[in-house]
């Protein structure tokens, strides 16, 4: 994320801390979990945030999608790493995920990236009807 900040690819979010720093954050994890609900999540995965050193665990369960926010990885789940600023930009569509990948910005474990929650999870990062 550092270098992506430093090439300018990504704008550096303003600094918050404490409750205004959660807020902020599980107000994007919220939006994306009401995509993948949209988009019919076919498992689950976890989402570690390294910059916040956030976890939050996406539950297919029942044709929607649950959130735990701190809730770790079952064992061999899929876990996506990020950046809340990756997120955002990817979110925000100025960046796409093949340029998160290559960027080392977005890193799947666990898991085939071509596989079905790759393709939906990714789709649902960068979907406009987001907003």
């Amino acid at each position: 994320t550092q270098n992506a900040l430093k090439s300018g690819k990504l704008t550096k979010l303003p600094p918050l801390t404490g409750q205004e720093g959660l807020a902020r954050v599980y107000g994007w994890l919220g939006k994306i979990r009401s995509q993948l609900d949209a988009s019919s999540l076919p498992e689950s995965f976890s989402l570690y945030l390294v910059d916040s050193g956030l976890w939050t665990r996406f539950e297919a369960s029942n044709g929607t999608v649950l959130m735990q926010s701190h809730g770790t990885p079952t064992d061999g789940e899929a876990v996506l790493l990020s950046s809340e600023t990756s997120l955002i930009a990817l979110l925000n569509g100025e960046l796409t995920t093949g340029e998160a990948t290559q960027r080392g910005l977005l890193r799947w474990y666990s898991i085939q990236t071509d596989s079905a929650l790759v393709q939906t999870v990714e789709s649902a990062l960068t979907s406009s009807t987001l907003f």
